[in-house]
Parts: structure tokens; C-alpha cells; sequence
């Protein structure tokens, strides 16, 4: 099938082209196998579940393929009633299927004829994605879906497939990766590439000490990869913001997004959860506060201690004013060059995220050189951004702040005012390094215009230092 499949503990992976995707399917029926089949195009993953040789359900970590937003798209659920059903799914770790069936606001026999329609597209578009890496994990929890009865022939399965493909269907495009360099030679890339930028050759670094930082290093992607796995794009609440919920909760209100960034993000992810034809993703505070998601996902998230991060104070403290006084700064600047003030509000909310979730795991997991924790705080947050927007499926706008290619006018306005910020060197910098080019966006003099503004409204509120550590 490509490559041959390499067995561990039963379970079986290797490499697949779709010449031999149906050879690998009838083995399975003819063996009469149960497990989870996962096949993956950088980390991308889609998966079919197996019972006696027989599909019971296909999935999709694939935004567009989601069964929530498919059910929308198909008019079978609301887009209100599938965002709320699919974020209390990903926050109680339940499945969708379950949630919506218990709830009969899709009945059976329509939910059983919907997901066969998306796992026969699923598979269409499988078949038109080149090479693909597959695991069959035989030990995996595989069970028939509640009230589906779901039962699919895997030749007919591909059969269908066959003809959607034939028909002009066509494989989805992948925007980013979704893993962290953790392992193999992704990781020793990284390493080396880090130990190249962090230790000059000044500095005496023996081999004892080389595989400490080596295995310092390994544990601190080991707790981010492990989030990132974890978490659809969702993130933990710090406990200041967690409470702050909670109180607004108590009083009947809607939980306040402004100086909450990670409560921003989580709200993000919950709007972008279903990618609807008719509806654009919020690109401002005012629209995601617009966004109905009912109280009982907030509940949820300030009720369940899986959502919670762990106290650390000085961060704590830090990071909601650093999102504050960025959003404020930056906003200051937008009508100068063309943007709406809370467009801008947004991105200074969530760009300061997953800098915050690389700091809390720095002060859990000491680094001796500061050299070397620099250099991870400089790349990590943009890789665990970029990976956990993908997951999210935020607007591009949004992911290419924590990977820029080039100017963009959001970026614009926050990278001028990062350098009033009295920590501006801990957070990244959403332009390219070459400042010239924000000539491409504006003129010299609007520019100028939205630095002034910047620089006035930076003397009404001052941002009084606090040590990161």
C-alpha cells in the first residue's frame, strides 16, 4: 500500500495512496474488524470507525466537514442551535450525535441519512487527496452512534465515493498545520534550529548540559502538543476571567468579552465552530458579541475544572491589561487607516492568547539559559496560534497575525502600537520585519497620523510595568 504498514501494539500504520485505499477497506470488511481507521494529510485527520467490518461513522477534523456545519448547510439545524449543541459537545467531551439525538431536534432517520451523505463525501474527497498516512488503532472504543443504526459496506462506501468524484467533487484545501514539531525529525529540526539562535559560541555548553536543554525543551512542547491534541481550539480560562464570568452569569448578564482575551478566543472558536455559506465569521468585538451561544456553553466552562488553567498571578494580572491597553492603543490608530476601531480590538484580544499559554508552561517548566527561553517564547506562541486558529477554523485574517507573509492593515495598527506596550518585546509582532513595507497599506502621512494617535492615547492611561519573570 505504498509503504509497508509497520505494526506496534496492534496497531497498524503506514502510508496510502488511493489506488490502495480499497484494498485496505475490503481487509478490513473481510477480517471482520473493529477500530478506528484514521487517515491524515498534515495532521489533518479523517477517521472511520469500524464494527465487525462494517462503518459506523466517518469524521472529520476538517472544519467544512464537520457533521454540525453540515447539518446547517443542509438546513436540518439552525446555525444557532448547531453552534450551542456542538460547543456543549466539545466542552463536555460528548459526542455531537448523541447530543443532538437526546435533544430530537433532528430526527433519526434524517441524522442516519445525513451523515451517510457526508461520510460518502468524505470519502469522495479522500480519494482525490494524493498520499495519505494511516493508523488503524483495533483497540479504540468504537461503538454504534445512539438511534443511528448507521451501517455502511465499505465497497458501497467507495463506490458512492467513486461517483461524487467523478462528478467533479473536489478535495477541500488545508489551511496550516495543526501539530507542534514534537516528534522525530520535525523536533530535532526545531531543537537545533533553537540551540543555533540561543547559544553563541561563547558559551561553553557541555554534552550533560545539552541533553538537559534538549529534554527542557521536549517537555514544554509535551504540554503544549498535549493541549493542542486535546482542545478543538478551545483554551483554559485563567481563574481572575473565570470568575468574572461566573459573576455575570450570576447577575443574568452576557459574560464581558473586553479585557478577557481568553474568553474572547473560547467566544471565537464557539462563532467559527459552523462555517455556514451565508454567514462570515465575526471580524470585530461588537459582531462576536452579537453571536448567540447561550449561557450554558459559559456554565459549562466555568463549571467544569477541565477549562480552568492553573493560578499563576503575575500572568494572570498581566495578560487581560496587556490585551486592554493593545486594543485601546491599536484601535486609537484603525480609522487612520481605514479600519473599524473594534476590528482591531479583536485581533490585539487574541493575538496576546497563546503567548500567554506558552508563558504559564515557561513558569512551570524552568529554562536555565534566558537565551534559550527567549528564543522559545519568540516561536512557540506563533506556532500553537497558528495551529489552534486552524483547528478553530478562524478567518484567515486572524491565523496570518501569528504567521505574517506580508503587511496586512490590522497588523498595521497593532504593530505600532506594540512598542507603547511596557512588555512589548514579549509579544509578537504581527508585521514582517521589514517596517517599510507598511507603505503597501497607507500613505506616509496616514501613517504618521495613526503613530500620533497611537502616541496621545497612550498618555491618558499609562501602562504601569509588570515582570513577566
Amino acid at each position: 500500500m505504498g509503504q509497508i504498514p509497520r505494526y506496534t501494539r496492534d496497531v497498524i500504520r503506514g502510508k496510502l495512496d488511493r489506488l490502495h485505499l480499497g484494498d485496505l477497506l475490503q481487509w478490513l470488511q473481510m477480517g471482520g474488524l473493529s477500530g478506528r481507521l484514521s487517515l491524515s494529510r498534515r495532521a489533518h485527520e479523517r477517521r472511520l470507525d469500524f464494527i465487525d467490518g462494517r462503518v459506523v461513522f466517518v469524521s472529520s477534523q476538517l472544519p467544512g466537514e464537520q457533521l454540525a456545519t453540515w447539518l446547517a448547510n443542509k438546513g436540518n439545524l439552525s446555525v444557532t442551535e448547531a453552534r450551542r449543541a456542538l460547543a456543549v459537545s466539545l466542552l463536555r467531551r460528548e459526542l455531537f450525535t448523541d447530543i443532538v439525538s437526546r435533544s430530537g431536534v433532528v430526527k433519526a432517520t434524517v441524522l442516519r441519512k445525513e451523515v451517510t451523505r457526508l461520510a460518502e463525501t468524505i470519502m469522495a474527497r479522500i480519494l482525490v487527496a494524493g498520499e495519505l498516512e494511516f493508523t488503524f488503532d483495533p483497540g479504540f472504543p468504537v461503538r454504534d452512534l445512539l438511534g443511528l443504526n448507521l451501517d455502511l459496506e465499505p465497497n458501497q462506501l467507495l463506490l458512492e465515493a467513486a461517483r461524487l468524484r467523478d462528478e467533479g467533487e473536489e478535495e477541500v484545501e488545508l489551511a496550516g498545520e495543526l501539530d507542534l514539531p514534537f516528534t522525530g525529525e520535525a523536533f530535532e529540526s526545531f531543537f537545533w534550529d533553537l540551540v543555533r539562535t540561543a547559544i553563541s559560541s561563547e558559551m561553553a555548553v557541555s554534552g550533560e548540559q545539552l541533553a538537559r536543554l534538549r529534554t527542557i525543551v521536549r517537555d514544554v512542547l509535551a504540554t503544549l502538543a498535549h493541549w493542542l491534541k486535546s482542545s478543538p481550539g478551545l483554551v483554559p480560562l485563567p481563574p481572575n476571567q473565570a470568575t468574572d464570568v461566573a459573576l455575570a452569569l450570576g447577575e443574568g448578564a452576557s459574560p464581558p468579552l473586553s479585557g478577557h482575551p481568553h474568553l474572547v478566543w473560547n467566544a471565537m472558536v464557539v462563532a467559527c465552530s459552523i462555517r455556514c455559506r451565508d454567514q462570515a465569521p465575526p471580524q470585530s468585538l461588537a459582531q462576536l458579541n452579537g453571536v448567540d451561544a447561550g449561557s450554558d456553553i459559559w456554565t459549562e466552562m466555568v463549571c467544569g475544572e477541565a477549562w480552568h488553567r492553573p493560578h499563576s498571578k503575575r500572568l494572570d494580572d498581566l495578560t487581560p491589561r496587556v490585551a486592554e491597553n493593545w486594543a485601546r492603543l491599536a484601535g486609537a490608530a484603525a480609522p487612520e487607516i481605514g479600519l473599524d476601531r473594534e476590528t482591531v480590538e479583536l485581533a490585539a484580544h487574541l493575538l496576546v492568547v497563546p503567548t500567554d499559554l506558552v508563558l504559564w508552561v515557561l513558569s512551570t517548566v524552568p529554562v536555565p539559559q534566558p537565551e534559550l527561553r527567549r528564543a522559545l517564547l519568540h516561536s512557540l506562541p506563533r506556532r500553537l496560534g497558528l495551529a489552534l486558529g486552524t483547528r478553530a477554523d478562524f478567518p484567515p485574517s486572524i491565523r496570518s497575525l501569528f504567521a505574517p507573509q506580508g503587511p496586512s492593515p490590522v497588523g498595521a495598527c497593532l504593530h505600532l502600537a506594540r512598542s507603547y506596550l511596557s512588555s512589548a518585546s514579549v509579544w509578537p509582532d504581527p508585521v514582517p520585519a521589514d517596517e517599510g513595507c507598511l507603505l503597501e497599506l497607507a500613505s506616509a502621512g496616514d501613517l504618521m497620523r495613526a503613530a500620533s494617535r497611537i502616541k496621545e492615547e497612550s498618555g491618558r492611561t499609562p501602562d504601569t510595568p509588570v515582570a513577566v519573570g
